[in-house]
């Protein structure tokens, strides 16, 4: 195979990029984040629901995540589902309030010295989880979150009116963390720009169609 031929290869054939082998890398990463922040910015400037400036950290935390794990020697089976998960947590602690008072976090961490006593000395019994304050709380809050999620839903589907706007933006969140980690992973591992403007650039102008917004974000 000559040198001529190497630009024709597939994206499969060609395989995950290195940071240091193509010198267009840190360029396209620019690029991306410039877009996302974009569609992000497009989305918080009409204010949908209260609290839509996390929307550009959750963008560009997509793109930075997918330029990491695209580069990685990781298989695309495993880094998109470590992308996929870490992105749903960050949003579930940030916008659905999962992460615990400090109170709770204090009473637990004084605890878990008799909790790992009990453990080493195999006194089974009675002997719960090592944060019990905390994972209560985080399953309270989680039970509420679905539950809400559920109603808006419910609501949705028989046209009656959502007040939840937290709901609204935890759903808005996911899917514009979704689109953006889609289309970064197109441009820094598919190696398909186009693909990847093109999902971005529908975000954006789907979201300046329904506000009516002029278009410059775009």
């Amino acid at each position: 195979m000559t040198a001529l031929d190497l630009p024709f290869r597939s994206a499969a054939q060609r395989g995950p990029r290195s940071v240091t082998s193509r010198s267009g890398d840190v360029l396209s990463l620019v690029l991306v984040l410039a877009l996302a922040y974009c569609a992000a910015g497009a989305i918080d400037e009409v204010g949908w629901a209260e609290g839509t400036g996390f929307l550009i950290w959750d963008a560009l935390l997509a793109v930075l995540l997918a330029y990491v794990l695209a580069l990685s020697p990781l298989p695309g089976w495993m880094a998109a589902p470590i992308a996929v998960v870490l992105g749903l947590e960050l949003i579930l602690i940030t916008v659905g309030g999962l992460w615990p008072p400090l109170a709770y976090v204090r009473l637990d961490l004084a605890q878990i010295g008799g909790w790992w006593e009990a453990l080493r000395w195999g006194q089974w019994q009675g002997l719960g989880p090592p944060a019990p304050e905390t994972l209560a709380y985080v399953e309270r809050q989680l039970a509420g979150m679905f539950y809400r999620v559920w109603v808006w839903f419910w609501r949705a589907y028989f046209g009656q009116q959502n007040a939840d706007r937290q709901v609204w933006l935890l759903l808005v969140s996911v899917g514009l963390y979704s689109v953006t980690l889609f289309a970064s992973w197109q441009v820094f591992r598919q190696w398909r720009a186009s693909l990847g403007m093109a999902v971005l650039g529908a975000a954006l102008s789907i979201n300046s169609f329904l506000a009516s917004q002029r278009p410059t974000w775009a």
